[in-house]
């Protein structure tokens, strides 16, 4: 009912225009919606159907016939009516089962027999027509009254001719989009019913190796139980063969109990004498060990003043070899110093001579210093050498002393 509502309130031409993929699921959504409604009025229709069954109510039929005389009146007693057939869930199927079919029928027939034109020669048709579960009724009527239901009657057939035009131009108009959304439910519906195939064909190949495995269980069973009979057998042969071993060492063991009663006898009177000749021997051992701990203890003691004299004459010893190290610490840092101030005084002199040096190259060559030699200069005036580069600085100095020389020489 939703959905022919919506539809004719929706205007043609908007509702048209618009996306496909959008129209699609609303129409599927009111589709459904229209289908759990249907679905719920027949259950309420049957619902109420079978509370007044309980009651028992006598369903009658009015019959109107035009210039006749009121027939008689026939009552028929009221009788169960078949209970519908219903399912669990609402669905479809409730909607085309037979009863609901026949259910469709009755009411299409009680509502065409509701007003009847003619003799009262069809009143025995008519009454016959009737199930025997409804009273009819016969009523006289004016001919007023006839022709004016006559006319309403006329008029309701040309609004009925009205609305079925109506509807045939609509459905005209909404064809082509219903035929492309039913092409594409078809569609859809094929591709599902292919998949339930392929889904279908997979169990039953599923179903077959299962139905492997158990042929294999079941070998695997049969086997295991032959195998177990064989071992319960084997098991009760070796219980029996226990039994029998387990009798013999309880008569062993009862022998062995009596002799090992004699010989604890016999081991009790041993360890007495034994244990006698032991304690003599013991305090005779005591003895001795008390004469050497004693001479013991007397070494210990002389070791230990030993000790304490070399404890001495070492701490004494350290403390010399500490002064010495003092002394020798501010020996090495005086040197040190000293060290360090004829290496600066010797870098000094090096950079003097290289200034020395460099001047009569520049009377010999006429050419003067640049920057980065000066800066040069100045820094190795502030920067005191090492050992190896002092003597690297030197062997270079000399290099360049010949060369001047040689050139002196030449010139």
């Amino acid at each position: 009912m939703r959905s022919r509502a919506f539809l004719i309130d929706c205007r043609v031409g908007g509702v048209f225009e618009e996306d496909k993929c959008h129209f699609i699921p609303k129409l599927i959504d009111v589709q459904a919606e229209n289908k759990t409604l249907k679905i719920q009025e027949q259950d309420d229709r049957l619902k109420i159907q079978h509370l007044l069954a309980l009651t028992q109510p006598i369903s009658e039929q009015v019959t109107f016939f035009r210039d006749c005389r009121p027939g008689t009146r026939t009552t028929y007693p009221s009788r169960q009516t078949p209970t519908p057939t219903t399912y669990p869930y609402p669905s479809t199927m409730h909607i085309g089962s037979e009863d609901m079919k026949q259910q469709r029928r009755k009411k299409k027939q009680d509502k065409s027999g509701f007003v009847v034109r003619g003799d009262a020669s069809t009143l025995k048709n008519i009454s016959q027509s009737i199930p025997a579960n409804k009273v009819l009724r016969t009523i006289y009527m004016p001919n007023e009254q006839t022709a004016a239901l006559a006319k309403t009657i006329e008029n309701l057939q040309k609004q009925l001719e009205s609305h079925q035009t109506l509807s045939e131009t609509r459905i005209q108009i909404f064809y082509p989009k219903w035929l492309y959304i039913y092409q594409a439910l078809l569609d859809g519906f094929a591709q599902e019913k292919a998949k339930m195939m392929l889904h279908h064909q997979h169990i039953e190949e599923k179903s077959i190796q299962l139905e492997k495995q158990v042929e294999k269980t079941k070998r695997i069973l049969t086997q295991t139980t032959k195998d177990y009979l064989v071992l319960r057998h084997k098991s009760q042969e070796a219980e029996r063969l226990a039994h029998e071993e387990i009798f013999q060492v309880n008569r062993k063991c009862e022998t062995l109990t009596t002799e090992k009663t004699q010989l604890t006898e016999k081991v009790r009177e041993e360890t007495h004498a034994l244990r006698e000749i032991v304690r003599e021997e013991g305090n005779q051992t005591v003895l001795e060990f008390r004469n050497q701990a004693l001479s013991r203890e007397r070494d210990l003691h002389m070791l230990k003043e030993q000790y304490a004299a070399m404890q001495e004459a070492c701490t004494k010893r350290i403390q010399d070899l500490q002064v010495r190290l003092t002394k020798l610490r501010s020996r090495y840092r005086s040197l040190d110093r000293r060290r360090a101030m004829e290496m600066e005084g010797f870098t000094r002199d090096l950079a003097g001579l290289k200034r020395h040096l460099q001047k009569l190259e520049v009377i010999l060559y006429g050419r003067g210093l640049s920057a980065q030699e000066r800066q040069v200069l100045r820094y190795d005036e502030n920067y005191a050498l090492d050992s190896n580069e002092l003597s690297e600085e030197i062997a270079a100095l000399q290099r360049r002393l010949m060369d001047l020389s040689t050139d002196l020489a030449e010139a």
